[in-house]
């Protein structure tokens, strides 16, 4: 039946992070005095490959390292901002007592991914949890979420994938499952821009996946 399967994103969908990620590459962008960007226009900039922002404002690939390495001495500053969003706990639950099958797909590092799992007390939580290790490519390609479903024995068919920027709803589109937009303050794309890459629905709040 649709609905069997329930992925979920991690950054903008279950882990509300994207004020402090905003404020942290202004940090590095004023380290190396350039302007900082307004939310709009990084909402515009963000990219699978966070480098591709700093690629677009005119960094030569050079300065890679070095600011991989600034962003996580800033990113330090603002690691207290970052929370589960409200709602999310209850409504996996939820789902996981209605029998439905749950999991995590995302372009984060297995490490990176699976700590945030535990810091919010989401261990056992998911059937299956796919990182940036377990596939050769990142979304917006549907590979990851394919893997997903083939560790679960399901067709994506029966599955719906959660997310909350354009590359997840194509992901999920060209999987074969069904793509669900998350629109909310702390989404790293604009309502219009998930609606530009035709969601079958949009939801302000993880609960609204129990009705």
């Amino acid at each position: 039946m649709p609905g069997k399967v329930q992925l979920f994103d991690m950054n903008g969908t279950i882990r509300d992070d994207f004020s402090a990620v905003l404020n942290t590459v202004n940090d590095v962008l004023r380290y190396y005095g350039t302007q900082s960007l307004t939310i709009q226009k990084y909402r515009e900039l963000a990219r699978p490959d966070y480098w591709e922002i700093y690629r677009e404002l005119g960094f030569p690939d050079s300065e890679s390292q070095n600011v991989d390495k600034l962003f996580a001495e800033f990113f330090d500053r603002y690691a207290g901002q970052t929370r589960i969003f409200p709602g999310v706990l209850d409504a996996v639950r939820k789902l996981k007592e209605r029998g439905t099958v749950t999991g995590v797909v995302s372009n984060l590092t297995a490490a990176t991914l699976n700590r945030h799992i535990a810091e919010y007390g989401m261990d056992g939580f998911f059937d299956v949890v796919v990182s940036r290790e377990d596939c050769e490519e990142s979304k917006p390609s549907p590979k990851p979420l394919l893997v997903a479903f083939n560790k679960l024995g399901i067709p994506p068919r029966q599955g719906r994938y959660v997310g909350d920027q354009t590359w997840d709803i194509i992901a999920a589109r060209a999987a074969g499952a069904s793509p669900i937009a998350i629109s909310r303050a702390g989404s790293y794309h604009s309502r219009r821009m998930l609606e530009s890459a035709t969601p079958d629905k949009i939801i302000g709040k993880l609960p609204s996946l129990l009705y």
